[in-house]
């Protein structure tokens, strides 16, 4: 199936950003190389109903659509309210596809290589490429019964703790080494 079959998929917003507000602003620097938000990613905000029409909801996936990196994320509501900038398309999955669909999946599919590359081989622009929304729209998603997305979302989760702990395990043993070097001074 196309993208477009599964889902609706709009701009984000380009608005004037305060220090403080109600609302989360989510931009692409907000996010770490891997995709994945940054711990406090929220330096900006916005206040105001106008807003309101763009909050995002529980699944909606973002594709950031412009500069060299772009990558598929599902915003949860734990993180409080937010908004997406124009940076991203808001990817939300069509009522009729809900059941059919886990917007983990999805987001992991687009976010897979060989379709991230297939994406990016048609982007417009050399100085800052860009995903056009109909590029997104036509792009085709293998859709595999609902029980075969949740192996495919856990074990992409078991993989995602792995490299974490691997990263950790990395920080420690250079820790390690450099008090044994040092203490092998004295």
């Amino acid at each position: 199936m196309q993208l477009i079959e599964l889902a609706l998929i709009q701009t984000g917003i380009y608005a004037a950003t305060r220090q403080t507000g109600n609302v989360a602003y989510l931009q692409t620097n907000q996010f770490e190389s891997d995709g994945s938000l940054a711990a406090s990613p929220f330096p900006y905000y916005l206040v105001g109903d106008e807003v309101n029409k763009h909050l995002l909801s529980e699944g909606d996936i973002l594709f950031a659509a412009k500069g060299a990196r772009n990558f598929a994320w599902v915003y949860t509501s734990d993180i409080g309210k937010a908004v997406a900038s124009s940076s991203f398309f808001v990817i939300k999955i069509a009522k009729k596809m809900q059941t059919q669909i886990l917007p983990e999946y999805l987001a992991w599919y687009i976010n897979h290589p060989k379709v991230l590359t297939g994406i990016k081989h048609q982007a417009l622009g050399t100085s800052i490429p860009s995903i056009t929304k109909e590029v997104l729209a036509d792009t085709s998603v293998i859709l595999p019964p609902v029980q075969k997305q949740q192996q495919v979302v856990k074990l992409q989760s078991l993989a995602n703790q792995q490299r974490q702990l691997y990263g950790r395990l990395q920080d420690l043993h250079k820790t390690y080494m450099q008090e044994l070097l040092f203490n092998h001074l004295s």
